[in-house]
């Protein structure tokens, strides 16, 4: 796949963290989204590998890396955030009426994850609280009949809050003089940056900081 065609970057990731971040809500993606992440990938692993006497040069190649730890690092927290919503969506799921669920927002894999967990739930729910409440002995069921790789990872960790269950990536502090005037921003933390007017310099995040830098919006310091 050329370059051209590659439909995933580093700034669309940070799009669709921060929109995973802002809502409550599954958000949806493209069914192609582990394919176009993939192909981004490869595309900046390329570059990394070219010559560096080639005319890409060695400043190229450190910005590809740059560009690929960050898009790695944000799929992490991507994948993180949709995972623990996914666990608590299938554990409403078990206590209400699964149909109810919208799982179209999920990507294959999730749905596949959604109802191994759905699966989990449900049985300990019919065989330890339903068993009690009709004042019969709990089945208590061996834990290695349970397989699964997904559900052994989550097994003694009970749903918490969303927010303190998912693990926080911390991100460089990269010093930008401004060229152009940039309205108030997000940072991948929810902080709020900005306003900010031609040669006004800050600290960002280098996430934040290299978008405003591939936009022409500011220059590194």
């Amino acid at each position: 796949m050329a370059s051209e065609d590659i439909i995933i970057t580093y700034e669309t990731l940070y799009d669709i963290l921060m929109n995973e971040k802002k809502s409550n809500e599954i958000q949806k993606l493209d069914n192609n989204f582990l394919e176009d992440v993939l192909n981004y990938f490869k595309e900046k692993s390329k570059l990394i590998q070219i010559n560096p006497d080639s005319i890409f040069g060695a400043e190229e190649q450190k910005k590809a890396l740059q560009q690929l730890d960050n898009a790695k690092r944000l799929l992490k927290e991507i994948y993180a955030w949709r995972e623990k919503k996914i666990l608590l969506l299938s554990r409403d799921a078990s206590r209400t009426n699964d149909h109810l669920i919208n799982k179209s927002v999920l990507l294959i894999h999730e749905k596949v994850m959604f109802e191994e967990f759905l699966k989990l739930l449900k049985r300990n729910r019919e065989n330890i609280l339903d068993n009690l409440m009709l004042l019969k002995e709990p089945v208590l069921a061996d834990s290695s009949s349970f397989s699964s790789p997904m559900i052994d990872s989550f097994r003694n960790e009970p749903p918490k809050d969303l927010k303190s269950e998912t693990p926080e990536i911390r991100y460089n502090l990269i010093k930008v003089r401004f060229k152009q005037q940039v309205s108030q921003f997000v940072g991948p933390e929810m902080e709020n940056f900005g306003p900010f007017e031609p040669g006004d310099e800050a600290e960002l995040p280098e996430i934040v900081a290299n978008i405003i830098v591939n936009k022409g919006q500011g220059e590194r310091l």
